[in-house]
């Protein structure tokens, strides 16, 4: 069975409720690095077409206990990761931040699944903070269900 898994510096995108992650310029570059570094992991693992069976995620982030802190909620996190493998919703009114539009990211456009069409096929979820006295940084786990 195929498992995808990867590891990205910096801390993942985090979902926030009052204004869509894809808009903010701030947010962006932790988007885009997740989609380029997952993309690569998928095309690494054999895969050419985004998941559609049910998966299992496991989301760890490491880094000193104030850079943990400072992430913010595990739920804010999983939610932000799940949103960027996916395809930004298709919301007439949202507009991606205007980095997306630079040719070099046209493979991991806002309108592509990455990994999955839609994070309903995720059916386990695991994720942990674990405090090490290293550069902040998180790792995806990505195991099919049969």
């Amino acid at each position: 069975m195929v498992e995808i898994s990867f590891c990205v510096k910096g801390h993942p995108p985090k979902k926030l409720s009052e204004k869509s992650m894809w808009a903010l310029e701030n947010v962006a570059p932790l988007i885009i690095e997740l989609r380029k570094t997952a993309l690569e992991a998928r095309n690494k693992a054999g895969l050419t077409n985004p998941i559609k069976q049910k998966i299992s995620l496991e989301l760890k982030l490491f880094g000193s206990e104030k850079e943990l802190e400072e992430m913010g909620d595990l739920d804010n996190l999983l939610s932000g990761v799940f949103d960027a493998l996916q395809p930004k919703p298709n919301n007439p009114d949202l507009v991606p931040c205007k980095i997306f539009d630079l040719p070099e990211f046209i493979e991991i456009s806002p309108e592509k699944a990455i990994l999955f069409e839609n994070d309903s096929n995720i059916y386990k979820i695991y994720a942990e903070k674990i405090v090490l006295k290293v550069e902040k940084y998180y790792t995806i786990f990505i195991n099919f269900i049969e």
